[in-house]
């Protein structure tokens, strides 16, 4: 009869044992892990700071992905609120705890709604250096996207949506980002 009594205390101990290392092995895993910070990202013109849209390490979103980041900045203010950007204005981009070479941008035509005007095909792709200090710098230039019938649009009508993608530390971001500016 003791012997019985002794096999659950046994038992017991070899549970609350393993469940003991079990969690001190998470714990470890958890401190050798995930350490890094998610990057962060500074877009500015002027004295306009952009609200910089976070796609993450996602490097391949769908178009509706995009369209979603860029219909919440849409639905958080009015087309005629968000930041004006004359072409030829440069945008200062500064990615605040990592540094990177360059950027591929893609500079994207929107409806007033967010969502993108024109198929990928004629999206804008270019790179963006970073200079030594840091800092990249995006001019920004007209888009010939626009269609013969929409060039006559009145200044600071054009609503448009970039995407910034980079590597950090062997992983592919993006981040994006609205702005209205003219036809031409």
């Amino acid at each position: 009869m003791e012997n019985k009594l002794k096999k659950p205390q046994f038992t017991l101990y070899i549970v609350g044992f393993v469940l003991f290392m079990i969690i001190g092995f998470i714990f470890i895993l958890r401190g050798l892990g995930g350490g890094k910070e998610e990057p962060q990202m500074s877009l500015s013109c002027g004295d306009h700071q952009f609200q910089t849209l976070y796609y993450g390490d996602r490097y391949n979103e769908m178009r509706s992905d995009l369209e979603k980041g860029f219909s919440r900045v849409l639905n958080e203010e009015t087309w005629e609120d968000l930041p004006y950007v004359h072409i030829g204005e440069e945008i200062l981009i500064d990615l605040k705890n990592y540094d990177v070479e360059n950027y591929t941008v893609y500079d994207y035509i929107l409806t007033k709604d967010g969502k993108i005007a024109y198929q990928e095909a004629v999206t804008l792709k270019y790179q963006v250096d970073v200079n030594r200090d840091g800092y990249g710098i995006l001019k920004l230039n007209a888009n010939a996207s626009l269609r013969n019938d929409e060039l006559n649009l009145l200044e600071g009508q054009v609503i448009r949506g970039f995407i910034l993608r980079t590597m950090i530390e062997g992983s592919d971001f993006a981040f994006g980002f609205v702005v209205r500016t003219d036809s031409l």
